[in-house]
């Protein structure tokens, strides 16, 4: 692996996880603590998390960011647009799945956390991919 794509990874990785500890410092008490209840875990577990945070970075790297490395213009559209693609793939996958086989798991909730899964990827993949092009030339 080249630079530029560690660089690249490294780079998406970290926009994803701080993204998301914000989403959830904003909206853990007015959005899912009120919705899950005694589902939500007290403490979250860092090891699942750590492993869908590079999961998720290698198939964003893999499938939206390092094609737009080896481009000669990035056509920031396209990759905005292939990224919220992307990132309503793997949330609806999850929510999706979760609203047909958890009783009383909230619609509400699945329909933000896709709308959060688009954003995020999409925010991610811009900063990784523009800060890389950067960066490195």
């Amino acid at each position: 692996m080249n630079k530029k794509k560690i660089i690249a990874f490294i780079l998406v990785l970290l926009a994803l996880i701080i993204a998301d500890t914000l989403w959830f410092i904003i909206s853990l008490d007015r959005l899912y603590k009120p919705i899950m209840g005694d589902l939500l875990a007290k403490n979250p577990n860092l090891y699942a998390a750590l492993g869908f945070y590079l999961v998720y970075s290698i198939g964003l790297c893999h499938f939206i960011i390092f094609p737009r490395l080896i481009e000669a213009t990035v056509n920031i559209a396209k990759l905005a647009r292939d990224a919220a693609m992307f990132g309503l793939v793997a949330f609806a996958t999850y929510d999706l799945t979760a609203l047909s086989v958890i009783k009383d798991f909230s619609s509400k909730l699945a329909f933000i956390d896709m709308i959060w899964g688009v954003s995020a990827a999409t925010f991610s993949c811009l900063f990784a991919v523009l800060l890389t092009r950067k960066l490195i030339k």
